[in-house]
């Protein structure tokens, strides 16, 4: 199901859309990958894009994907003119399992391949399932991620899958499959509160000196502020002003003396 040998990698890259084969792959039904039960023409076929994708480096498949894709449009009525076609997808990686491979390509040497759902638009219910290849560096499995990523991949088919229902009952939705090499981190922004953005350290610089600066100041106000103080201990608890040797001046008595004083002689 590949387009004609060609020089060219634009079309060397592209699944042939327009073969026959493409029919016994069953949309809005799950996938039989791992045992060849039921429908051994899906199982077949999902090898065959698998391997497929492989062949192209990963600049290859984001040169030619096609960037013009949304959710609806793969999940809606409309999702025929994008089916076996190469999409790139942006969104945030929410869970990845490292999955059991197909004997197939386990002879191919991919002895395990990768399974991760992509939240899309922003939307929780927007999921997109990707499989492939290759791990990133620094990327691991784990049930619960928040990792933006892009994928470039082959739209499969829309996928019928079972999710956990808190009802106890058995419930079905459906999410695009699409088959690739690898996903591609996005570095996210830097936080103004990271240690990345390079105004952090200056301002802590800044900051501490501030610190510093205030805390010299505290000291140097609190140290004029003791002398004061004692200056102020100083006046209130000074001792006589006369010296102890020296008797203060003798009151005047009442007597002649003070009469005279108060009644002077009249001339």
């Amino acid at each position: 199901p590949f387009a004609k040998a060609d020089d060219r990698e634009e079309v060397r890259i592209k699944l042939n859309r327009d073969d026959k084969l493409w029919r016994f792959v069953k949309d809005k039904e799950s996938l039989p990958v791992i045992k060849n039960d039921g429908n051994r023409f899906e199982h077949t076929l999902y090898n065959d894009v698998f391997i497929h994708a492989q062949q192209f480096s990963l600049e290859s498949l984001a040169k030619h994907s096609r960037k013009d894709s949304v959710y609806a449009d793969l999940v809606g009525d409309a999702r025929d003119q994008f089916l076996r076609e190469l999409l790139h997808l942006e969104g945030t990686l929410v869970r990845l399992r490292e999955r059991e491979t197909t004997e197939r390509l386990k002879a191919a040497n991919f002895p395990k391949l990768y399974e991760g759902w992509l939240v899309v638009e922003d939307e929780p219910t927007h999921l997109i399932e990707i499989v492939f290849a290759e791990l990133p560096e620094g990327v691991t499995p784990a049930e619960k991620m928040n990792q933006r990523i892009s994928f470039d991949g082959y739209y499969f088919k829309l996928l019928k899958y079972q999710y956990d229902a808190k009802d106890g009952k058995d419930n079905w939705r459906y999410a695009p499959l699409l088959i690739g090499r690898s996903i591609k981190v996005i570095p996210g922004e830097i936080s103004l509160f990271s240690l990345e953005n390079p105004s952090i350290p200056a301002l802590m610089i800044v900051i501490g000196m501030t610190i510093i600066g205030s805390g010299i100041v505290i000291l140097w106000l609190r140290r004029g502020d003791r002398k004061v103080r004692a200056k102020a201990q100083d006046a209130l608890t000074r001792q006589n002003p006369y010296p102890e040797a020296q008797a203060p001046p003798a009151a005047v008595e009442p007597g002649n003396d003070w009469n005279r004083l108060a009644n002077p002689p009249m001339n």
